[in-house]
């Protein structure tokens, strides 16, 4: 199985960071929109017990986000 390469490591971990922050953004703010497409929010597919695994997970990482 291929590994992922750094950068899309990277742009996994960014997403996860976004995704807190966003968390804590629609608890104190009554308005707040995310800006990143659902499709791509940490939440729907990495914190997901029964989410992509795998290839289709490196596929995702490697070529989905950026």
């Amino acid at each position: 199985m291929a590994m992922p390469s750094a950068s899309a490591s990277l742009d996994g971990y960014i997403l996860k960071i976004f995704d807190d922050r966003e968390n804590e953004y629609e608890l104190l703010e009554d308005d707040y929109h995310s800006s990143i497409p659902e499709r791509l929010r940490w939440r729907n597919w990495a914190s997901n017990p029964e989410g992509i695994t795998g290839e289709e997970l490196l596929d995702f990482v490697n070529n989905d986000p950026f």
